[in-house]
């Protein structure tokens, strides 16, 4: 197990860049319900997919960018059911 500390979303990217994934590797995140509430849903995905691409398979940037669409639609209605209830509280 490698761990990681990243510093923003900066540097997550560029280390992410860096990496050669095959079909027996995962990216897991945890604890980050917070961190990315504002980032462009559509366009990061289209943004993985290509960058993914250029060094895998399509197979496995699709189950990548699956996983990755599942974890920022959960982020932001955790975000926006957070807001609300600040704003009833």
């Amino acid at each position: 197990m490698i761990e990681v500390l990243c510093v923003n979303s900066v540097t997550l990217a560029q280390d992410l860049m860096k990496l050669n994934i095959n079909n027996k590797h995962r990216l897991i995140t945890m604890d980050i319900k917070d961190l990315y509430v504002n980032i462009p849903i559509t366009e990061s995905i289209d943004i993985t997919t290509m960058q993914l691409l250029q060094h895998n398979d399509p197979e496995t940037t699709a189950q990548i960018c699956t996983l990755l669409g599942v974890i920022l639609q959960q982020i932001t209605s955790y975000s926006k059911k957070k807001s609300t209830n600040l704003i009833k509280e």
